[in-house]
């Protein structure tokens, strides 16, 4: 990188804050989405009942699919585009006038088709009211500009935020409901959180722009983006949902319960590594505007790097200690389905590398409809096999589909990727899996010994598993100066010499 280029992205407002630290919360909002329903869904279940929480989980299931068309993929453009701009006070205004402005003319048009529904459809008549309480966050979505926040790299005050409004709905949640008839008012309970959050946040993001509805809506530059990675939305969850759907369909409730299960665990871990590359993003978006080549590929080989050590390990770890987390999670009888998680387990591996591929490089770099591609195309993959693998293998057929479809869509948009080593040091992150492929061997051999020589309950057991197998793992990379490694024993080291 010249001199210029050194210049220019040293002016970048965001250049003191921590990508470490971002990460981290984004990780804890990622953990506490989690932890929140763990807390408020049996106490739901208790008072109002199955049938009670059930309606309100249906509405927000039919109010949700209006939200994504509302949204319109606004949140992943609103990220790169905003990120790029964001040094200068004027285009940054102009850039939140017309996507707000886009956003109020979805949300009205994905509104009118709401009501419309809910005037016209049958099925809707009995769930209006929780219906119309629910559709809240439709209305209230489109001033929460989070896109701005995860711009400017505020994961304090998003993950401050969450903290707050999700106390709160704690609170009222525990104070409110009482009994079976509650039901609209845990809904507008469940709504409140994006409520709390888009009103805080539409007063918050004052202190960079004020937004204001346009009619120079620039359409020629926003309409193609925005378009191809709200269908790119679609066809992604097609492909993640039509296993589920399809398992029900052919094989009963009975069969989706038990792999339902299996999802969650898998869906819970893939969401807290998901959190650690998205807090990235911005930053890379901001150089790849800047032109600061050599910052964007040191930061991105380190991303893959950092990753591959906590990601390949972490997979096939969990394939060892599948059956106990499924016993822990859902019983006995369901532990006996626990190949499902060892195929998800493996599969998290590819779903996390085409993230960073789909999610961070394709974003970044402007190639949304190379991901529009591989989803569709992976959608297709899975509808079909589904159809040969679930009436054969059942829940296990399901998983593999699944394993088939991630690995797709990362292969993909690998080999698609266009100047892979301008933008990636590829001998750098082949040693970093090289590590953590050997790391992994020495993970699985300990879980292997953990299980052989311990006797206890399954949540003792797999505490030791975990921690003897995470000592074993970073030993070993300590010992053969795993760099990224020893950069982070140092930083400790250095941090605890300054403070003692």
């Amino acid at each position: 990188m010249n001199s210029r280029e050194d210049m220019r992205y040293s002016g970048d407002r965001m250049k003191n804050k921590n990508l470490g630290i971002n990460s981290l919360l984004n990780v804890i909002k990622a953990t506490l989405s989690i932890i929140f329903p763990l807390i408020t869904y049996p106490y739901a279940i208790r008072v109002l009942g199955t049938e009670g929480v059930g309606k309100v989980s249906y509405a927000n299931s039919i109010v949700s699919y209006f939200a994504l068309v509302a949204m319109l993929g606004m949140v992943t453009y609103g990220i790169r585009e905003g990120a790029k701009v964001r040094n200068s006070t004027n285009k940054l205004q102009k850039l939140t006038n017309e996507l707000f402005s886009i956003n109020l003319l979805s949300t009205v048009v994905a509104y009118t088709g709401f009501i419309i529904c809910l005037i016209f459809v049958p099925q809707f008549v009995a769930y209006r009211i929780v219906l119309l309480i629910s559709s809240l966050t439709i209305i209230f979505q489109v001033i929460g500009f989070e896109w701005i926040n995860i711009a400017f790299e505020d994961y304090l005050i998003i993950t401050v935020r969450s903290i707050v409004s999700n106390i709160v709905c704690l609170f009222l949640l525990l104070i409110l409901v009482r009994d079976r008839e509650d039901y609209n008012i845990y809904a507008f309970i469940s709504s409140l959180p994006i409520i709390i959050n888009s009103i805080w946040n539409f007063f918050y993001i004052r202190k960079y722009v004020h937004p204001r509805f346009t009619v120079n809506l620039n359409l020629k530059t926003h309409l193609k983006p925005l378009t191809i990675i709200f269908f790119n939305t679609i066809t992604a969850l097609i492909y993640v949902n039509a296993d589920i759907t399809m398992l029900g369909w052919i094989k009963g409730d009975s069969v989706v319960g038990e792999y339902t299960i299996a999802v969650k665990v898998y869906t819970v871990i893939k969401n807290i590594l998901v959190a650690i590359y998205a807090a990235v993003t911005p930053r890379l978006a901001t150089m790849m505007s800047e032109t600061a080549e050599s910052q964007y590929k040191k930061l991105n080989t380190t991303i893959w790097c950092y990753l591959s050590l906590i990601l390949i390990p972490a997979g096939f770890g969990l394939t060892a200690v599948s059956k106990d987390v499924m016993l822990l999670v859902g019983g006995e009888e369901i532990a006996t389905t626990s190949f499902s998680l060892q195929i998800l387990s493996i599969s998290l591996i590819f779903a996390i590398y085409g993230g960073l591929i789909t999610s961070v490089y394709n974003i970044t770099q402007g190639r949304e409809k190379e991901n529009l591609m591989a989803t569709t195309v992976s959608a297709i993959i899975n509808c079909g096999l589904n159809l040969y693998m679930i009436p054969k293998y059942s829940l296990y057929g399901a998983a593999f589909t699944t394993l088939l479809s991630e690995l797709f869509v990362f292969v993909f948009c690998t080999l698609r990727a266009p100047n892979k080593k301008r933008f990636f040091d590829v001998d750098e992150i082949k040693n970093s899996i090289l590590y953590a492929v050997v790391g992994s061997i020495l993970v699985l051999l300990t879980t292997k010994v953990v299980y052989m020589l311990v006797e206890c309950s399954a949540l003792l057991r797999l505490i030791i598993a975990v921690a003897l197998s995470a000592v074993v793992y970073i030993t070993y990379l300590i010992i053969f100066k795993n760099k990224y490694t020893i950069d982070i024993v140092r930083n400790i080291m250095v941090k605890i010499k300054k403070k003692y």
